[in-house]
């Protein structure tokens, strides 16, 4: 049986917010390690990510995107879509291992109106 349950705004906040106190920044460069962690902040500095290194098949990292500095460029070892992801401050990217390849398993950008 599938179960939705719905979060709403303060919900999804206090998330973020654990997230961000449990996480580990990840470094300026277009392929950082993620070893042996699951979630992550993003530098103060703009960056271009092409692939995190030293995952293991089936880890799954979330990406807590700090400033609008984060870029996600698809590619043979980051699959985000059809189309690059440009992340705005407090957008949150999940991604899992399949392989050798790191594929989207969701993006919310809470500076987007889905309404």
């Amino acid at each position: 049986m599938d179960v939705c349950i719905l979060l709403n705004t303060s919900d999804v906040e206090n998330i973020v917010d654990y997230q961000r106190k449990t996480s580990t920044t990840l470094d300026s460069s277009a392929t950082p390690t993620v070893a042996g962690l699951t979630y992550f902040t993003t530098n103060l500095t703009p960056v271009a990510f092409t692939n995190f290194t030293n995952g293991v098949e089936g880890q799954e990292i979330t990406i807590i995107n700090t400033l609008d500095s984060a870029f996600y460029t698809d590619g043979t070892t980051l699959d985000v879509g059809a189309a690059d992801i440009t992340a705005d401050t407090n957008s949150v990217i999940k991604l899992v291992l399949n392989g050798s390849v790191w594929r989207i398993v969701s993006f919310t950008n809470p500076n987007t109106d889905n309404n």
